[in-house]
């Protein structure tokens, strides 16, 4: 959980009631108007969280070994800087995006924000 996701859920705590399902434990009901900004912003960081693993991505970055694992991935680099559209991997990211609303879904949380619709902080 991200520092700001702990921070909107421990604003819940006061507002909000224990009721634990089999789900999840930590399971609090209450008006939803309240906590839905905790879902969205939960759902999603549960989806990021989840990414690295499933395209076995690292979980950590040991920057020891970094340099020596960039150098040997720079004709890969070089082909996404010059070629993005061929590339397949930032070829899934793009459609992953597309798929998931499009990036005018991402910009429309970012307008929602800036009116003081969304109960999410952004950053």
């Amino acid at each position: 959980m991200s520092v700001d996701l702990q921070k909107m859920f421990n604003e819940l705590v006061p507002v909000t009631q224990l009721c634990p399902t089999e789900a999840n434990e930590k399971h609090r009901k209450g008006d939803w108007t309240q906590y839905i900004g905790f879902c969205d912003r939960h759902e999603k960081e549960s989806l990021a969280a989840a990414q690295p693993t499933g395209d076995q991505w690292p979980t950590s970055i040991n920057f020891v070994t970094l340099p020596s694992r960039v150098s040997n991935l720079r004709e890969s680099l070089q082909a996404v800087v010059n070629l993005p559209r061929e590339n397949t991997t930032f070829s899934r990211v793009i459609q992953r995006v597309f798929e998931a609303g499009g990036i005018s879904k991402y910009q429309a949380h970012g307008n929602q924000s800036k009116k003081g619709f969304a109960n999410f902080p952004t950053g």
